[in-house]
């Protein structure tokens, strides 16, 4: 991936750490709650990527993950059978052209 967050174009990082607008990023309750102003949030935001998972809490997650895609994997095979059979609307397919990376979208003043 990457060595740090902020190289990562499709990140909320850049928001969230650095304070840069960005219409697809809005601040939830636990964000907010890292400090009363603004810059104060950006910098608890940044301290949070100072310190390396270590490999017990690595191997947690990548164990959730895991058991997360076996989950989609198993009620997609139990409901493949039932959603084959039940009918499709005709509608036009939609292209998304407007789709690309965060650094890519215009930064508007906040």
């Amino acid at each position: 991936m990457v060595d740090n967050p902020e190289k990562y174009a499709w990140s909320s990082y850049h928001a969230n750490a650095l304070g840069q607008h960005d219409p697809l990023v809005k601040p939830h309750a636990q964000y907010l709650s890292l400090a009363p102003t603004a810059e104060e949030r950006h910098k608890a935001y940044r301290a949070l990527f100072n310190t390396a998972i270590d490999d017990d809490r690595l191997t947690e997650i990548r164990s959730y993950i895991q058991q997360q895609r076996w989950e989609r994997h198993d009620f997609s095979a139990r409901s493949r059978p039932r959603l084959e059979g039940a009918s499709k609307p005709d509608r036009p397919t939609v292209h998304h052209t407007n789709i690309r990376p965060r650094s890519m979208v215009k930064n508007k003043a906040t």
